[in-house]
């Protein structure tokens, strides 16, 4: 049985959140609000914003000023008026604002309370991805991956990927690593694959690390090398991916790359096995017995 395994979530999954964080849509702050518990619409604060302020918002927000539309919007998303969320974000997004169009995208994608209509969705990701949006473009290639709204065509996943990628969007860098590596909609080439994994994975994308450290270990589209393989399952590992550490533990328990250490070995085993990484724990229990 192979003691070392190829990374599971070759694709990354959907982003649905809105967010002002590390999810990586836009940068302003303006796209991504953090939704955390509901309030009611009263003399409240909401957003640290009172009722006299929130009466002055709608009344920009009526004159057409998106800011205040997109903050409206975002007040009543918090506090589930998905029906008058979904009003103010479109006010916005039609005057193009791409923070709105981005959201109503995940809105329509699958929001709890809000029917799921992917036609939607790609519609409004479709009018960010042409103002060059690279989540927008990202999130296209995702739907088009898939037939979400829309006919499959790995075609048009790759063409939305790749203007994604060409921004340094490291999701859609990853993923063109992965339809490269399996010949998804182009001819496979592990070297394709070894290009945008490496683009991905330096910018610190953990499944990324974890795909380049497979390739140098099986020497898919570069040289065969245990020690770049240890190189890069130690960066995912260090980011807490499961599988990487488990890998990472089977480089020192063989002496692959890295000087054997059963010590270490166990020490990566066993951070797999918090995560109830199955292999890690039969992986522990080869070790001799003082290092179980």
């Amino acid at each position: 049985m192979k003691k070392i395994k190829a990374t599971t979530s070759i694709r990354i999954i959907f982003i649905l959140t809105i967010l002002c964080m590390s999810l990586v849509f836009l940068t302003s702050c303006w796209v991504y609000f953090r939704i955390e518990g509901t309030h009611n619409i009263s003399g409240e604060e909401l957003f640290g914003v009172s009722a006299d302020e929130l009466l002055l918002y709608r009344e920009r927000a009526e004159r057409d000023d998106i800011e205040a539309q997109f903050m409206i919007a975002a007040i009543y998303l918090q506090n589930r008026n998905y029906e008058q969320a979904i009003y103010w974000y479109e006010r916005a997004a039609r005057l193009g604002d791409i923070a709105s169009q981005l959201n109503l995208g995940h809105l329509h994608y699958g929001w709890q309370g809000i029917e799921q209509n992917f036609e939607q969705a790609l519609y409004w990701f479709r009018r960010a991805a042409n103002q060059n949006a690279p989540t927008a473009q990202h999130n296209l290639g995702w739907m088009y991956s898939n037939g979400y709204g829309t006919v499959q065509s790995y075609e048009q996943a790759l063409y939305w990927y790749r203007r994604a990628a060409d921004q340094s969007y490291s999701r859609s860098q990853h993923n063109l690593g992965a339809m490269y590596y399996h010949g998804e909609g182009v001819e496979q080439c592990y070297e394709q694959a070894v290009f945008w994994y490496r683009k991905a994975a330096e910018q610190g994308h953990i499944n990324a690390q974890s795909n380049m450290a497979w390739l140098y270990h099986h020497g898919f589209g570069v040289e065969q090398s245990d020690e770049q393989a240890a190189y890069w399952f130690r960066k995912a590992a260090e980011q807490g991916h499961s599988e990487a550490q488990n890998n990472l533990g089977w480089l020192y328990h063989q002496g692959l790359g890295v000087e054997q250490s059963y010590a270490q070995a166990a020490y990566w085993y066993r951070k797999a096995i918090a995560q109830s990484n199955t292999q890690a724990r039969a992986n522990l229990a080869s070790l001799p017995a003082q290092y179980r």
